[in-house]
């Protein structure tokens, strides 16, 4: 566990910002959007990316 949190520490060099859009529909069902921009050095280590989303996921 803790080699997968280095892992994800790595990559918050190369995040720019990350954008979540809620929406509401006419049955009060809440859904998201996320965005994650990244800076283009990120290309190197899109395993690293990879994983962080699966963290996203599992969250």
């Amino acid at each position: 566990m803790q080699e997968r949190i280095l892992k994800i520490n790595e990559i918050y060099d190369f995040i720019e910002g990350i954008d979540v859009i809620f929406v509401k529909d006419k049955n009060n069902i809440v859904s998201y959007v996320s965005r994650i921009r990244v800076n283009v050095e990120l290309e190197k280590h899109i395993d690293l990316l990879t994983e962080y989303i699966r963290m996203i996921i599992y969250l």
